[in-house]
């Protein structure tokens, strides 16, 4: 008879951490573009102290099975802020009824500790087993590229205006690529002054960059750094896995912005076609959406990658407060 247990990864010693890591679930995760223990670092560094890895493990048989990856505060659930989603080696049947047992789990800890915020990507077995507890249910439209598709089927996608602003940049930008076959320090710390001075001010730590640096070293991002006129100008982070790439963090020269030279848009055109390259199916933009509670800046950005986007689907995000 198979006997289940639900632990947290921070209630975990050093000892039953590496057995995570060592297990299959543990390779699942790290293989991920946004969950690998690297990234892990980067957003416990970037968020502060008061949130911790509170991911909820099921082990059957002593074997972990199943993971709701959560970087959050204490009485959440959530990546990051941001929606979580389940990883776990369970298939079919067994794999609902995992999670079935978590969340009968989670709500014998609410009856003990107190509500439970959980913020996760749709899953019709979670919806099902908490429709009571369901707070709202949340559309987010995302933008996405069909590296799929061949590249010239790509541009065709480019928004109309956008495409003689990626061939300026063909010819006036000479693009470097960092990743694990060149993971060039100098050009990095390059790219974080840059942001540094298009941000206006330092908006995070040095150990986030030097995370980020890692991430590229071990083959989770890569970095497309555009150089004009010999300095660099623009550049764009990507973080990635085998199969999908998600756009992190960019920057681009102020002032030659400001003079009208287009320095952000063939950064973007590359960081897609390395994906491509890369072997990726899927480029995630991010969101899309025009939304007039957001301000400006937050919009413009939308729009610009709006101007890449071969897909906008509609992801759907679950909001649930699991009580006693």
């Amino acid at each position: 008879m198979s006997e289940y247990k639900l632990k947290y990864y921070n209630a975990l010693d050093e000892t039953q951490q590496a057995v995570i890591n060592a297990s299959n679930l543990g390779a699942k995760v790290n293989q991920h573009y946004l969950m690998n223990a690297t990234s892990v670092d980067y957003y416990l560094e970037y968020l502060g102290n008061d949130y911790a890895n509170r991911s909820p493990i099921l082990y059957k048989n002593d074997e972990p099975v199943l993971m709701l990856p959560s970087l959050c505060k204490e009485h959440e659930l959530n990546f990051a802020d941001g929606p979580s989603q389940i990883i776990s080696t369970l298939d079919g049947d067994e794999y609902d009824k995992g999670i079935r047992i978590m969340v009968d789990a989670l709500k014998k800890e609410a009856e003990q500790s107190g509500d439970i915020k959980v913020k996760i990507k749709f899953n019709s077995t979670i919806l099902k087993e908490t429709l009571s507890a369901v707070e709202s249910i949340t559309p987010s439209l995302q933008g996405y590229v069909n590296c799929d598709l061949l590249e010239d089927n790509i541009k065709k996608y480019l928004r109309k205006s956008y495409k003689s602003l990626v061939s300026w940049g063909q010819k006036n930008l000479l693009i470097k690529v960092l990743d694990t076959e060149m993971a060039d320090s100098d050009v990095f710390l390059k790219f974080k002054d840059l942001h540094v001075n298009a941000s206006g001010r330092k908006t995070r730590s040095d150990q986030t960059w030097d995370y980020q640096l890692e991430m590229i070293k071990r083959g989770h991002g890569y970095l497309i750094a555009a150089f004009y006129n010999d300095k660099l100008a623009s550049g764009c982070f990507i973080m990635h896995d085998q199969h999908t790439a998600l756009y992190g963090v960019a920057a681009s020269n102020r002032q030659l912005m400001s003079n009208g030279l287009p320095l952000n848009h063939y950064t973007l055109w590359m960081s897609i076609m390395t994906a491509k390259q890369k072997g990726c199916r899927k480029f995630i933009l991010g969101d899309v959406s025009d939304n007039p509670s957001l301000d400006k800046k937050s919009n413009n950005i939308a729009l610009f990658k709006r101007g890449f986007a071969t897909d906008i689907q509609v992801d759907t995000i679950l909001n649930i407060k699991i009580t006693d």
